[in-house]
């Protein structure tokens, strides 16, 4: 019959066609796996029957790469494979983010405050870093002036700087410090009111410097009359808790 083509099911003289098997997903040795932040983790993907198909790793419709040809940045993601291996590999190395000196940091109120924030083995880095306090973004707060933000790439690593000056007791608090497609690190500022107490023989008086260089002057004859220079930041309780201490001090200097 014109235009019949036989096929091989219908020539009782021809061999059989065995037909390759289908790739097929081994869902045992295929896993989903938990990584720590910040560390590294090999992701398994067993196929049988997998011929001269390859396979391909991707995240979020982004191709990371395919066989063991890499599209990202290669000293991240390393395809791994053994020939006649059934399992193909993809081992992930992720960037290490830390805020030098935390978790806890304490600074004199009054005096210039550095926070930094490193990340480790980020190659390409992020296209940016955020620092937030108390849920705001520090770079556009204006009931703060006297921050800055600076962040500079280097080869293995991104160095990101906040800086407060004249820190003020307003800023103390959570820290986070947000690299782009990153986890978050968290640092705690405490702003301390130092008191420098030191007594002048000279003239019989107990002096009370906190660290905004402001002072407090209480005299041997006349203790609870303060004369102050300057704005000394003490809050009533505090002052009731000092004139209590600087009573018994002046007490002790009239003995004397």
């Amino acid at each position: 019959m014109p235009g019949y083509v036989a096929s091989a099911a219908e020539d009782e003289d021809a061999a059989p066609v065995q037909l390759p098997d289908a790739p097929e997903f081994d869902l045992v040795h295929s896993a989903n796996k938990t990584a720590t932040v910040g560390g590294s983790v090999i992701l398994n993907c067993r196929v049988r029957h997998i011929g001269s198909l390859t396979v391909s790793w991707a995240h979020e419709l982004q191709v990371l790469a395919n066989g063991m040809h890499v599209f990202a940045d290669p000293r991240r993601f390393k395809p791994l494979h053994q020939k006649y291996s059934d399992d193909w590999s993809l081992r992930i190395r992720s960037p290490r983010v830390e805020i030098v000196g935390g978790p806890d940091l304490y600074i004199n109120r009054g005096s210039n405050a550095n926070l930094t924030c490193v990340i480790h083995g980020d190659y390409n880095g992020p296209n940016n870093v955020r620092w937030t306090h108390n849920n705001k973004l520090v770079q556009f707060d204006p009931s703060r002036s006297g921050v800055r933000v600076t962040t500079t790439h280097k080869e293995d690593r991104t160095i990101s700087s906040f800086s407060i000056e004249r820190a003020l007791p307003s800023d103390s608090g959570e820290y986070f410090c947000d690299p782009d497609g990153l986890h978050q690190v968290k640092v705690i500022v405490h702003v301390l009111i130092v008191y420098r107490p030191y007594v002048t023989s000279s003239t019989r008086e107990l002096t009370i410097l906190d660290s905004s260089s402001s002072d407090i002057t209480v005299s041997n004859d006349h203790p609870a009359a303060m004369q102050t220079s300057g704005q000394t930041g003490l809050s009533q309780s505090a002052a009731a808790s000092l004139l209590l201490l600087l009573s018994g001090t002046a007490l002790l200097l009239g003995r004397g």
